[in-house]
Order: structure tokens, then C-alpha cells, then sequence
């Protein structure tokens, strides 16, 4: 395999770069630059192909102009797909032209049928047990005037996943020309709001090639480059399958070419990331089935994905992809920025089905892998049999653990007891290892390929949205310090949150993006905002998004402006290809920031905030049915993080260990496993630092098990495990005194709580809260606190903060971030329609988007007007 790879690998050297793109660090702020001189980090991510059109409840006529992407004559269809929701449609008069020549390329068609035919022209799919959702029939007064028509209905399925359900033309050859262009024209009765996936297909034995897409000049996404483009953000990046043909077959890139060339007619200067899906095709699955991710016991229908473990899938994927580069560098050198290379589940680097509860790794490849990974790990049968307890194993013949051992692992809590249960443990470790290994491998194909002249992204490292699975242990994520120490990556990239994103929402971000940006990285983010355009067009059975333009306007500022204060980059994504942003009213807002982007882009300053939030991604590998702890603790709190009023970053404990974290507060959240030698390195790093300590720090030593000495020795605080009533916590008078809620809500009402811990105070402690059963849930001492309530809602971080002597801008409800020179604001409270802010000194206030002073002289404090869902850019000197 290796051969073969080297096969198609050139020298970096040997390309022609028209201009070089790099992530260099400046100030100690990543920033993208182009030739050396850095530019804003502003980019646009859509795609063509799916001509998309707004159905509005009653009768309409659609006109949909298409060009040929490919022409010639072949066997062509046209295929109507609907929202994902109960409607019920008519279609009559469906017809298509030649608009060049005049000429029809299929003649019209008034349905003149009995009710008893059905249409020989058209057809649905699936049309077997599968179609659990839709219904295609001639009915004979519903059309044009009363006269018949095709009637199609779709209703909810049962259970909940919707099949690709969709009518079509039955393939009939069509001549299509270069040049010419075409009108499809139909008249449609709707009695609901939805959207209309129009595609024009040629059947093909593997896959469903594109024949026409919209004419570009009512293509949304030629609308959407040019309406970037006017406000000087030049860099796109599209999402393309990866041609790659069967071997000794010639490969097709027209589909690349297309797509290269509809972005550079939009915009002759464009800076193109490709972002390259290296899905497995159907001839290569049916070729190698052991190359194959594998389920046992597997309660639901997974689909086929060669697994990130086989090292044959690593070495062809990489070898086309050397090709596909060497070709659009090649033929495209003057609009080639950088490579995003995307693979597993959602594209997206974590393992497929992550979110469910069936086990993987089963395979022939991947039993491989494991026990490669065990020769790595003990290198003789001696230590695995010690470290198994189980004289029957040996590096050769080691099993996958099985579902039962998984599921029966001897727990602490959540807390796999690791002396008790290694191969579990060892097994969730190689998961991690094996998903950022495959990452690292391809993302080094690329580096060899283009040296350091082009830009390589990817995703990755999302503990802190991962938090909410059941079984993070299983989400491939948690290896996001080694992937920091490749030099082959430029930038990781998530989206944002899909907790608590919408108007009156937090921003919140998925991975501890200041460490990325500690190791030099930049981080990204995806804001896949579904903007009031996205109104009748669920994505995925989705049909949440922001209700209007100015709402969307104002979630895009607040998203925005939180880029801009942390040193991030972003796309604006057009996530469905429907246009979300297709308004120049929305790219106002990339306007209005303009002058902020540009003043950190000119004067890069690094974002040292005041609090820390530390995730460890160490302990989430020994864990087992953590949600009910993890998810409040982790993923749902940053809810309340954003809402603080404090300056605040997320960080790896291994940043903190490296004293790498700037911050004067430090909210230790999950670091439940360590091993000694990890515990004696972090009590090294924490002088002159307060640390917040919470949930169950250390209560597992990573090699010998439960040890609450240990814990105490690191965090100073004795701890006893509460199996009571912990679904409230009470203040004391003195947390009171600091802020704190009379009581609050420790825990999701309706979890069973598999770990809690409660505190054992010591003298000249102060309780600042207890369990229903009189125990302190809170406590605080000179220089730390503890804190064992997963949920913390901002008043009580807030008395806490204040204890420490941290700086809190403001106690009022809303969403904020703030580098203490630009703050961003966001209402999240209905009642309430102003917010006091209160600075750490005097100083003139200004609004960030229109430079006028809110202010006449310096002073420390002063209102803000802020409804729900508004947004206020601010600066202060």
C-alpha cells in the first residue's frame, strides 16, 4: 500500500503557486495570510446542485432555468423531493423547454389520465417497505381549471426517520447541449409551506450523476459568492465528493471542474478551501466487506463506512486524494487556498453513530487494529496478561471487548474502575487513538503533497459538545492534544453549538478553542445559522431558525463579534443549499464589523481571559453512561458560562498543566481520572492560580482505582460520595451574602445521578451551600472552591467569582464576551429591556459598529438598552 501511495505523491515543489496561503502566528495570535501579509478570517462554505425553491401554501407556477452540467445524449429524470413533513401537492402541466432553440424536451404534460392508470412517465421511490411516508396518485379534479393531476402525500413515519422519498420522471434519452438553456415549467397546489428539491439526474450503476443545475444567474449559490464577494470576503469553501473509480478505470473529474468553474465565474479571485468528503465508494465496500465497520448486537440499522482502522481504506483514500490535488492544482493554481479533508460521521471525524448505544469495532480490520495497538501499548503477552488479569490472552489472539463485558464493567459512578476493567478501558482509549491516527495520516498525505503553501483543515475535538453523549467513550474525539502536536494541520473547525444557538441564545463553542489557538492552530467555526430564509425548508426534520432578518441579523452579530474577541475564524454556511444567506441584508453585518476585524487583524492582542474552563478529555475515555453528569456538567453550563458577564476561555487541562493558561481562575470541570504522576504535575501548575474544583475531582487513580486520598492530596478538599437527594442545592447564609440563588437546580430533574460528591468541611471553610440531607454541595476556602452540583447556574459561578476577586461585568441576563477592549451583547431575557455594564476602570464608551460615543466622559459604569435577541457591539479606551 505504501507504494501505491508513492506512487502519486509529488514533491511540494513541483507546483506552480500563483500565491501562498499560511497560518502563521503573530503576537501569539493565529492568523490566516495570504503572502505573508494576514487578511480576515471571514469565509463563505456553500455548494450548487440542488435547485431549491420556496412552495407556498395554495396554487403556484414555477419557471426553473437550468443549464447542463453535462452534455450529450444519456437517459435523464427529473426529480421532485419535499420537505420532511405531512403535505399534500398537485402537479399538473409539467413540461420542459429549450429556451435556446425553442424546442420541447419533454412534451407537455396535462395528467390526462383515468383515476384507475397510473403514469407511465413518473414514478416514486422507494416503492418497497421502505416508503413508510409517501403516496403518488392520479386524482381527477385537482389540477389546472379542475382537470386531473398528480397528487402526492406525505405523512409522518412512525418512526421518526424519514426515507428518501421522491417522485420522478421515468428516464427517458435526452439530448443536451453546450451553451443551450433550459426551462422546466409546472403548475403546483400546496396546502402547506414547504421547500422543493428540484435535481436532474442520469441513472447511473453506482450513483446518480448530475445532468442540470440552475442557470447561474438564479443560482442562490452564485447569488451567495457574489453577495460575499461585495463585502470582501473572497475565500469559499464547497463541499465535493471524491471522484475515485475502480481500479484501472480512468477517473471523471468533470464534477470537480464544475464546480471549480461555476465558484471562479462568480468570482474571478476567488480563494477556493475544498472540503473533500473520502467516503468509501459502493464498488470498493463490496470489494473489501473485512475493511468494514462492524456492529455486535447492534439494536439499529448502521450504514456502510470502511473504518478509519483499516489501513487499506488509509492508503487509497490518500492516494486519490494526492490525485484529486495534483489535479485541481494543476489546472486551478490561481484559486486553490487550502484542503479540508472530511471523513466518518456527518464528515466530521467522529465515529458513525456515535450518538447511539450499539457497540463497534468488530471487524476484521479493526480486530487487527486493536491488537497492533496492544503490541504498541504492553509489547509482550506477560504485561497484557498482567494488566487484563487474564492468563488466556496474548498479544495474537486478544479479543475486541465484547458487548457484555462493556456493559458489565465494575463502575465508580459513571467511573470505569480501571484496575478492575482494563481491556474496557484500553479498548476506549484505541478508539480515540485509531480516529486521530487515520486524521493525522491523511492530513500528512496532503502536507507531502503541497508543503506549506496551501491551507489544511479539519474537524476535530469536540469534548465539550461530546459531553452530552452517553457514551463519549466512544465518540473518537478525545485525542485532540496529540492532533495538536502535528505540524500537517492549519485549523480545526466545528460548528457552533446546536445548544442554545437561535435568538435570545449563547454562541456556544463545541471544542477548548483557546488551546487550539495555543498550539499555534486556528480554530473555526461553522455558523450554519438557519436565517429567517430558512423558513418552510426543514433541514433533516429540523425546522428550527431564526424568525426574521433582523433576528438573524442580530444572532449573526453576536456570532460574529464573539469570532472577533476570541481571535476565531468563521464560515457563514449555506448548510442545506438553500440559500440561507441570500440577501445582501445579512452581509451588512460582515460590514458593520468590518473596522473591529480589521483593528485585531492589524493589532493582533492574544485573549487572555480571566476564567478559565478546563476540560479534561483524559478522564471522558473511563467513563460509562456519563450523560446525566457529563452533559449538565459539561456541554449544558456553558449556557450559563456565556451568561457570567465575565471575560472567559475553554481550555485542555493539559494547557493547564504546561502553565500554558492565563487566566486568574481556573474551573476545573472533569478531571475525574488521573494517574499520579498527572495529579503531582497539575498541583505543580496551579501556584497563584484560584482554582474552582467540581463534580468528582480525582476520585479515580488511572492505574489502581477509586482513591479519595488522592484526591484530597490534590485538591485539598475531602470528599464523601452522596447517594441521597441531590436534585436541590440550598445557599448558607454566607452564599447568600456572595449572590447565590436561595436554590437552584443541581441536576437535570428526571436523570438518575450516577455520581455526586459532597464535601467534608474543614476548619475556616466556609459552606456556601448544601444537599438536601445538610451536606455541603459548596464550599470555599482561601484559594479554591469546590463546587459538586453539575448544573451552576451564573449566580452561583458568580459568587464564586466574586470571592476570587474576578472582575464581573455585568450580573444581568444576557450573553456576554468581552476581551476588556470590544464586549459583545446579546438579550436573552424577555422581561427585562436593559443591562448594566460595569468596567474594571473608567473609560469612554463606544458602539463598535458605528464608532459613536455612548458616552461623554470616562466612567466605570453605565446602561445599555438590550431586548431579547438584540445584539450591541461595544469598544471602551
Amino acid at each position: 500500500m505504501k507504494i501505491f501511495l508513492s506512487l502519486f505523491m509529488l514533491f511540494w515543489g513541483a507546483f506552480a503557486f500563483a500565491r501562498e496561503f499560511q497560518v502563521n502566528v503573530n503576537n501569539g495570535v493565529p492568523q490566516i495570510e495570504v503572502d505573508g501579509q494576514p487578511v480576515r478570517a471571514r469565509w463563505f462554505f456553500g455548494a450548487p446542485a440542488i435547485s431549491t425553491h420556496r412552495v407556498q401554501v395554495g396554487e403556484q407556477r414555477f419557471t426553473i432555468t437550468l443549464s447542463p452540467s453535462e452534455t450529450g445524449l444519456a437517459r435523464t429524470t427529473f426529480h421532485f423531493r419535499f420537505g420532511h413533513h405531512p403535505l399534500d401537492i398537485l402537479i399538473d402541466q409539467f413540461e420542459v423547454v429549450d429556451l435556446t432553440d425553442g424546442t420541447h424536451l419533454l412534451p407537455l404534460d396535462e395528467f390526462d389520465y383515468t383515476p384507475e392508470e397510473f403514469p407511465k412517465q413518473w414514478s416514486f421511490f422507494p416503492r418497497d417497505e421502505r416508503n413508510t411516508v409517501g403516496k403518488m396518485q392520479m386524482v381527477p379534479k385537482g389540477g389546472v381549471n379542475n382537470s386531473a393531476a398528480l397528487r402526492i402525500t406525505q405523512h409522518d413515519p412512525a418512526d421518526k426517520k424519514w426515507p428518501d422519498f421522491h417522485c420522478y420522471t421515468v428516464p427517458v434519452p435526452l439530448d443536451l447541449k453546450e451553451g443551450h438553456k433550459y426551462e422546466v415549467r409546472f403548475w403546483l397546489k400546496s396546502d402547506v409551506t414547504t421547500r422543493l428539491n428540484f435535481g436532474v439526474y442520469r441513472p447511473d450503476p453506482t450513483a446518480y450523476v448530475r445532468r442540470m443545475l440552475d442557470a447561474e444567474e438564479n443560482s442562490m449559490f452564485h447569488s451567495q459568492i457574489k453577495l460575499a464577494d461585495a463585502v470582501g470576503i473572497d475565500f469559499i469553501t464547497p463541499y465535493i465528493n471524491m471522484p475515485w473509480p475502480e481500479h484501472g478505470k480512468e477517473t471523471d473529474w468533470s464534477p470537480v471542474d464544475s464546480l471549480m468553474d461555476q465558484i471562479i465565474r462568480a468570482n474571478p479571485k476567488a480563494n477556493v478551501v475544498l472540503r473533500v468528503t473520502l467516503y468509501a465508494p459502493a464498488w470498493w465496500l463490496n470489494a473489501n466487506p473485512g475493511e468494514l465497520m462492524a456492529w455486535q448486537e447492534a439494536k439499529h440499522d448502521h450504514p456502510r463506512r470502511a473504518s478509519i482502522s483499516s489501513l487499506k481504506w488509509r492508503e487509497e483514500a490518500a492516494a486519490q486524494l494526492v490525485r484529486f490535488i495534483n489535479h485541481v492544482e494543476e489546472k486551478y493554481p490561481d484559486n486553490i487556498a487550502g484542503y479540508h479533508p472530511c471523513a466518518q460521521a456527518t464528515q466530521e471525524w467522529y465515529y458513525v453513530d456515535a450518538w447511539g448505544q450499539d457497540y463497534h469495532g468488530y471487524s476484521e480490520a479493526e480486530t487487527q487494529a486493536w491488537r497492533r495497538w496492544l503490541r504498541k501499548k504492553y509489547a509482550s503477552d506477560d504485561a497484557l496478561q498482567t494488566a487484563w488479569k487474564r492468563a488466556d490472552v496474548t498479544l495474537e489472539n486478544a479479543p475486541v471487548p465484547t458487548v457484555q463485558e462493556r456493559e458489565n464493567a465494575t463502575v465508580y459512578g459513571m467511573l470505569v474502575i480501571p484496575n478492575e476493567n482494563r481491556q474496557v478501558v484500553d479498548h476506549n482509549i484505541f478508539l480515540q487513538d485509531e480516529m486521530s491516527d487515520a486524521l493525522l495520516h491523511i492530513v500528512g498525505a496532503i502536507r507531502k503533497t503541497i508543503g506549506r503553501k496551501r491551507l489544511i483543515v479539519a474537524f476535530y475535538g469536540y469534548g465539550f459538545e461530546f459531553s452530552s453523549m452517553n457514551r463519549i467513550s466512544a465518540c473518537g474525539h478525545l485525542a485532540l492534544n496529540k492532533v495538536l502536536q502535528s505540524d500537517a494541520l492549519d485549523i480545526l473547525c466545528s460548528p457552533f453549538s446546536y445548544f442554545d444557538r437561535l435568538s435570545g441564545g449563547g454562541g456556544l463553542m463545541m471544542a477548548p478553542v483557546e488551546s487550539v489557538m495555543n498550539a499555534g492552530k486556528l480554530w473555526l467555526c461553522e455558523d450554519d445559522t438557519r436565517t429567517y430564509l430558512a423558513e418552510g425548508m426543514p433541514l433533516m426534520g429540523v425546522n428550527d431558525y431564526v424568525h426574521t432578518l433582523e433576528e438573524s441579523q442580530n444572532v449573526l452579530l453576536r456570532n460574529t463579534g464573539e469570532e472577533i474577541i476570541r481571535n476565531l475564524a468563521c464560515w457563514w454556511m449555506d448548510l442545506g443549499r438553500f440559500g440561507w444567506y441570500n440577501d445582501p441584508k445579512l452581509w451588512d453585518v460582515m460590514r458593520w464589523v468590518e473596522e473591529a476585524d480589521m483593528d485585531k487583524l492589524r493589532n493582533p492582542r492574544p485573549f487572555t481571559p480571566s476564567v478559565a474552563i478546563v476540560f479534561d478529555e483524559f478522564s471522558p475515555v473511563f467513563t460509562k453512561g456519563a450523560n446525566p453528569v457529563s452533559a449538565p456538567l459539561v456541554s449544558i453550563n456553558r449556557q450559563n458560562f456565556a451568561h457570567a458577564g465575565v471575560s472567559y476561555g475553554q481550555y485542555l487541562l493539559d494547557d493547564v498543566i504546561r502553565k500554558k493558561v492565563p487566566a486568574k481562575l481556573l474551573m476545573m470541570l472533569n478531571p475525574w481520572v488521573m494517574t499520579a504522576e498527572r495529579r503531582a504535575a497539575l498541583k505543580a501548575s496551579l501556584e497563584g492560580k484560584f482554582v474552582l474544583w467540581c463534580s468528582a475531582p480525582a476520585v479515580i487513580d488511572a492505574d489502581n482505582g477509586v482513591d479519595l486520598e488522592a484526591s484530597r492530596q490534590l485538591t485539598g478538599f475531602r470528599l464523601a460520595r452522596n447517594q441521597g437527594d441531590v436534585k436541590v442545592a440550598t445557599a448558607t447564609p454566607d452564599g447568600k451574602k456572595l449572590g447565590m440563588p436561595d436554590s437552584w437546580e443541581a441536576i437535570e430533574v428526571w436523570k438518575q445521578v450516577p455520581l455526586v460528591m459532597s464535601v467534608l468541611p474543614e476548619r475556616g471553610d466556609k459552606v456556601l451551600a448544601t444537599w438536601p440531607d445538610g451536606s455541603a454541595a459548596v464550599v470555599l476556602r482561601d484559594n479554591s472552591a469546590f463546587c459538586a452540583t453539575p448544573l451552576m447556574p451564573p449566580p452561583v459561578q458568580q459568587a464564586i467569582f466574586r470571592a476570587a476577586g474576578i472582575h464581573i461585568y455585568t450580573a444581568d441576563q444576557c450573553t456576554f464576551y468581552t476581551d476588556d477592549h470590544y464586549a459583545i451583547l446579546h438579550g436573552t431575557s424577555k422581561e427585562k429591556k436593559e443591562i448594566t455594564l460595569s468596567l474594571p476602570r473608567k473609560a469612554r464608551v463606544y458602539d463598535a459598529l458605528t464608532d459613536a460615543p455612548l458616552t461623554l466622559a470616562p466612567v466605570q459604569q453605565l446602561t445599555i438598552p438590550l431586548g431579547f435577541g438584540a445584539s450591541r457591539m461595544l469598544y471602551w479606551k
